[in-house]
């Protein structure tokens, strides 16, 4: 799993204290826009995320489909 791996957790505290040092610097204003908008793109992540999970499985029944109809003729 991808979050068990050393360089995921690593990058992801690289992140974290990035991000916190960045709004330490910011006004309260724009600490609420910068919230709103890792908000809208963690969104926007997560239906891209999910359009390919169904684009792959989609892929991955139609190969399915399509090598249990050939002919065994066409498989050798």
């Amino acid at each position: 799993m991808l979050s068990e791996k050393k360089d995921y957790h690593d990058t992801m505290q690289l992140c974290d204290t990035v991000e916190q040092e960045f709004i330490s610097l910011l006004s309260k204003e724009q600490k609420s826009m910068f919230q709103d908008y890792k908000e809208y793109a963690t969104r926007l992540t997560t239906m891209e995320n999910a359009e390919n999970y169904i684009q792959g499985m989609a892929m991955g029944v139609r190969i399915t489909a399509e090598a249990f109809t050939l002919e065994d003729g066409e498989t050798e």
